[in-house]
């Protein structure tokens, strides 16, 4: 066999091996079929698919693109194909004709029945950039799968090895198994069911059902998007975008036994991730839920000690509770960590306004609008200080420049009412 050969054959032993659930080994065939056809496009397909299941990068979404583009063999195409259009609708990229947020997955057999939003193009374009190009976006990847799957060792002295030039060498398992011609072993037989039952596979997009719920919720219609916040909590056990959603409609609803079990099964996640330990902080301060939010931000800071932001987030949290010295001692160690910060010295001053240390809160809300122009909460809490100084005139400006800046502000609207009133 040719090497172009041994590498389809390689890539497709490693799409049964995935099916099998033998990941690593899927990992060892899917980069070897790389190595043997850097130009081949299955290979590169299955090294993008193992990365997404592992972590669901973004990365992975760019590079089976290009792995499309380069051309794949039937039958795989289509199956590739299909897996690309369920990622790209997930996230938002491609848009059903009948608008859905839940979908069989036999339904991304057919590519007519999705459109290209207008986010798409940008978005790839985007992600390409930040890896100088494709090719260097499929260097990555295949670098990132290569130290996941304990292929290859990673260089010590690059500050950033995904991108460099490093040569990033076999390990010495990996070599072995090399050299020892995995294609001359006989390979198990894939299991019975390695055809999928497409119509018993249902999919839902986190982005189409936020947006259907924001559609819903508008028209008042909270009925609805109950039924659907809770179908998608179903669907998505222990992620916390689905809960928040749960929490917000039943606070609408007037439901606070829901919320208080929505939020107990929110503080019940096991996760180490920041970002959903993030939009878990957010959504339950917009909920006012601010005890819930100390605990979420006590499990962020054990993560990541040390964090000004963080630090930052739970003394507002704290100031919201009426702890004043929590609040005080966590907004003073942000700022000696990062004197720059923004938000602790925005909630700083707003704990001096508490006191009525107008002199004290102005001296840092006047050093915040120095350092971050552009925030409207900055503005606005400047606006409330200068009002309570007696300084009308002044106040109206950071009052309508906090409005300029965010047109939606509710509070700095109810304050230039007031001011002009």
């Amino acid at each position: 066999m040719t090497n172009a050969e041994r590498a389809l054959e390689a890539a497709r032993r490693a799409r049964r091996a995935f099916v099998r659930g033998d990941t690593r080994d899927a990992a060892w065939l899917a980069l070897w079929s790389t190595e043997l056809d850097p130009a081949g496009g299955l290979g590169l397909a299955m090294v993008a698919r193992i990365l997404h299941e592992v972590s669901a990068d973004p990365l992975a979404t760019v590079v089976t693109r290009e792995a499309q583009a380069r051309g794949l063999p039937e039958p795989e195409r289509l199956e590739v194909a299909r897996f690309h259009r369920i990622d790209l609708w997930s996230r938002g990229l491609l848009a059903h004709r009948h608008g859905q947020s839940l979908l069989p997955a036999s339904a991304f057999e057919e590519a007519s029945a999705f459109t290209a939003t207008e986010a798409c193009l940008p978005w790839f374009e985007e992600r390409e950039l930040r890896w100088g190009s494709r090719a260097g976006a499929c260097r990555a990847l295949r670098r990132l799968v290569g130290a996941l799957s304990d292929a290859w060792e990673m260089p010590a002295e690059p500050a950033d090895p995904l991108r460099s030039d490093a040569l990033w060498a076999d390990m010495p398992a990996y070599a072995a198994w090399k050299a020892d011609d995995p294609l001359a072993a006989g390979e198990p037989d894939p299991d019975p069911d390695d055809e999928a039952d497409l119509e018993a596979i249902t999919v839902i997009s986190d982005h189409w059902t936020e947006h259907t719920l924001a559609r819903l919720e508008a028209r008042d219609r909270l009925g609805e998007a109950q039924e659907i916040a809770a179908q998608w909590a179903t669907l998505r056990p222990g992620r916390v975008a689905p809960l928040i959603a749960v929490m917000r409609l039943a606070s609408a609803m007037g439901q606070e036994d829901r919320v208080a079990e929505a939020e107990a099964e929110l503080l019940d996640i096991e996760t180490e991730d920041l970002n959903e330990l993030e939009e878990a902080r957010v959504g339950l301060g917009l909920l006012r839920r601010f005890e819930a939010q100390m605990t979420i931000l006590d499990a962020m800071n054990t993560l990541a000690p040390g964090q000004p932001v963080i630090l930052a987030n739970r003394g507002a949290a704290a100031l919201e509770l009426g702890r004043t010295e929590t609040a005080e001692a966590d907004l003073r160690l942000a700022l000696e960590l990062d004197p720059k910060s923004g938000p602790a010295l925005t909630n700083l001053a707003l704990l001096r306004m508490r006191e009525e240390d107008y002199v004290a809160a102005r001296a840092l809300l006047e050093e915040a609008k120095s350092l971050h122009p552009d925030e409207a909460p900055v503005r606005y809490y400047l606006a409330a200080c200068l009002a309570n100084q007696s300084h009308p005139e002044a106040a109206l400006r950071e009052a309508r420049k906090a409005l300029e800046l965010d047109p939606g502000f509710a509070a700095a609207h109810a304050l230039l009412e007031q001011l002009d009133g």
